[in-house]
């Protein structure tokens, strides 16, 4: 899904489709089956227009991941929507120093090298940025209790915080009440 930028006008190129999920999981080879996997086709709808050598990205997709909760394990399914605008500059105008500090509306503008958008990378990037550090089932997940492990959303457990004493610390258990 490549674009050259001498191809893109001013009015734009409106770029739709879908994609199967065989293609979604080439573009994360890296990524484990246990931590997510793409359960529905991908959807897009993306914008590409230009003004001289900027070129400007908007779009949204949509995919359906299953991930597990990162408080109770359980698998869930989560639709991802994410809405994108993107300003690509030639990568000739990237003089950046080596540090500097990052404004919000720093993170919408990327570069591009040679003559051609890569749509693919770039949907890449957006899948990336929409999924949840924290994955959560819903939001008021209780999670599993530390002592015995149960799921607190499906049980009640008898546990009790004050009663648990982390046998790597019991010898400072009556060092407290002195």
């Amino acid at each position: 899904m490549n674009y050259r930028v001498e191809d893109i006008t001013k009015e734009g190129i409106l770029v739709e489709g879908e994609r199967d999920v065989h293609w979604l999981k080439g573009l994360f080879p890296d990524k484990k089956s246990s931590e997510s996997k793409f359960i529905a086709p991908l959807s897009y709808a993306i914008h590409l227009s230009r003004s001289d050598s900027l070129v400007f990205v908007s779009g949204r997709i949509s995919l359906k991941v299953e991930l597990s909760c990162s408080r109770c394990l359980e698998r869930f399914i989560l639709s991802l929507n994410p809405d994108f605008d993107i300003s690509l500059s030639p990568a000739q105008f990237q003089n950046l120093p080596a540090e500097m500090e990052l404004q919000k509306e720093d993170l919408d503008k990327e570069f591009y090298d040679g003559e051609v958008i890569d749509l693919e990378a770039i949907i890449q990037h957006q899948i990336i940025f929409a999924m949840p550090f924290y994955p959560l089932c819903r939001e008021n997940c209780k999670g599993l209790c530390p002592h015995c492990g149960i799921n607190k959303n499906q049980e009640t457990c008898q546990c009790s915080d004050k009663e648990f004493v982390d046998p790597r610390l019991s010898g400072l258990k009556n060092f407290f009440k002195k």
